[in-house]
Order: C-alpha cells, then sequence, then structure tokens
C-alpha cells in the first residue's frame, strides 16, 4: 500500500466527511435536536461543546481510515465494489445502532434519520475518494 496516498486519502476523505456530518447535523436537521432538549447534555452539566466536536472530527478520521484500510486489506479495488462494501458496512453497524437509538432514547424521529442518511453519504463519499486517490494495483 502506497502510504502517502493513504495519508492524502483520509485527509481529503475525513475532511469531506465531516463537512457532510456538519451539514447533516448541523444545518439540515439541527432543529430536530431541540425538540427534545432534555436528552441532550448542556454547559450546567459541563458539557463543552468545542469538545465534543473536536472528538466527532477525530472519529471521522478514524473513520475514513479505518474504512481505507479495509478495503484496502480486503483488496477492494473496483468502486462497485467498494459502495457495496460501503453498504453493507452501513446495514451491518449504523442501521442497527441508529434504530436501537431511535426505539431506546427520546430522540425526533428525523435525528435518527439524519444518522441514517449521514453514514450513507459519508460511507460513499470515502468510497469515492478511495477510488479517485487510490488507484487499482497492477497485476
Amino acid at each position: 500500500m502506497n502510504w502517502t496516498r493513504f495519508a492524502l486519502t483520509v485527509l481529503i476523505g475525513g475532511t469531506v466527511v465531516s463537512t457532510t456530518d456538519w451539514l447533516f447535523t448541523g444545518v439540515l436537521f439541527h432543529d430536530k435536536y431541540k425538540v427534545f432538549p432534555e436528552v441532550w447534555r448542556t454547559a450546567e452539566q459541563g458539557f463543552s461543546e468545542g469538545r465534543a466536536i473536536a472528538w466527532t472530527i477525530v472519529l471521522v478520521f478514524l473513520t475514513s481510515a479505518a474504512f481505507t484500510y479495509a478495503c484496502a486489506y480486503f483488496e477492494i479495488n473496483d468502486f462497485s465494489r467498494m459502495i457495496v462494501f460501503a453498504l453493507l458496512t452501513w446495514l451491518a453497524v449504523t442501521v442497527p445502532m441508529a434504530v436501537a437509538e431511535g426505539l431506546y432514547m427520546k430522540l425526533d424521529p428525523m435525528v435518527v434519520v439524519s444518522h441514517l442518511v449521514s453514514w450513507g453519504v459519508k460511507l460513499a463519499i470515502l468510497a469515492a475518494t478511495i477510488r479517485l486517490i487510490m488507484p487499482a494495483p497492477q497485476r
């Protein structure tokens, strides 16, 4: 694996995915997070929104690195196979987790939908970024 291309893929993919995350959770459905304010941490409880955002960004880059490495490790080089891998990852991890959160936590249904859509888009963007930056190995 070309580690320079890997790092570039993680950097670009993570940046674009972070922006996508902000669009879905911070802009499009932001008002839906306020429907049940009692479920969210507050400054009075010692919550720092800036620190939470910083950790979220770190996790986005970790996701980008893990997904990129998984594609390389499993030799998923074709874009259509990457999209299938993204879809299966989404179905195996995101859908059960987000739906369970919606079942057990007092969340507006659109918050759950925004998480589901956001993760699907993020994984598709990562697949596209990998395909554009990390060319398939020549055999």
